[in-house]
């Protein structure tokens, strides 16, 4: 039996898309002309991938970088009110996906659990967890540049194990990136378990991104075929996948004790679409 689970917060446990979504269209309120959401929103994502992967150059803070190069490629003068308005949604908008409060409740008396977030906002980050009202089921929260270790690296990983107390091998973890956190699991001998979000949900440049991550990072024909799990989307490497909280106690069983999966089956109810 594994004796802990680990989550991603972001796209896994709540819906960073929606609160940074809101955010722009807030800040694109002020603006002295208009831009079309989408287009600014792909355009600033893809400056984020930039920021993350060390291909511009960042100054100071993450949020007020990739907004002062998404202007410069719209021409737009910058405005410290800008990144102020933003904030102010983006901290205070945090959804958490359907199901997953009544998961932890369930679960966090009974499983040891933990947060592992890639994020680089050390403080900003803090604050979205706080505000998610997911912060007290944990028992060790890792945000990578704090931790200094980012996922994939199997380091991340192992060291919210070793604050647990248990094994790599001994752990769930549970994320919605192939290329950094299916990858980065299974390299440091996790079961790994993908929630799958709908292409629909995401900006196009977030796909993109995270297509070329995937390819780079982790084949997918190493699929763990082995462990007759039941994988609804073929692309991924990890053990077994889902979309919504009411489907992961299935994924569950014969994973951790029974008695606590068939508690978690009953409190779990389908969600409304896309949530």
């Amino acid at each position: 039996m594994y004796k802990a689970l680990i989550f991603d917060f972001d796209s896994t446990l709540v819906d960073y898309h929606a609160g940074d979504g809101r955010a722009i269209e807030s800040l694109l309120s002020l603006l002295p002309r208009k831009i079309d959401s989408i287009a600014f929103t792909d355009t600033s994502v893809q400056v984020l991938w930039d920021l993350y992967d060390g291909r511009r150059r960042l100054d100071g803070n993450l949020h007020e970088a990739r907004f002062r190069y998404t202007f410069e490629h719209f021409k737009i003068d910058w405005d410290d009110r800008y990144l102020q308005v933003w904030l102010e949604v983006y901290l205070k908008t945090v959804p958490v996906y359907a199901g997953v409060r009544a998961l932890f409740e369930r679960l966090h008396r009974q499983v040891p659990l933990a947060l592992l977030t890639n994020a680089i906002d050390t403080d900003e980050q803090r604050q979205r967890i706080r505000v998610s009202g997911l912060e007290s089921f944990f028992e060790v929260v890792g945000i990578a540049q704090e931790i200094g270790w980012f996922k994939p690296q199997p380091e991340a990983f192992y060291w919210v194990a070793q604050r647990l107390g248990v094994q790599p091998e001994e752990c769930i973890f549970i994320g919605d990136s192939e290329a950094h956190d299916i990858a980065g699991a299974l390299v440091a001998g996790m079961y790994a378990i993908r929630r799958v979000k709908p292409a629909a949900d995401q900006p196009a440049s977030w796909l993109v991104n995270e297509q070329k991550a995937m390819s780079a990072t982790f084949p997918v024909d190493q699929a763990g075929a082995s462990t007759g799990k039941s994988k609804p989307d073929l692309s991924t490497a990890a053990h077994a996948s889902f979309s919504h909280y009411h489907e992961l106690p299935r994924l569950l069983q014969g994973l951790i004790d029974d008695q606590i999966v068939a508690g978690l089956a009953g409190s779990l109810v389908s969600p409304v679409p896309g949530n």
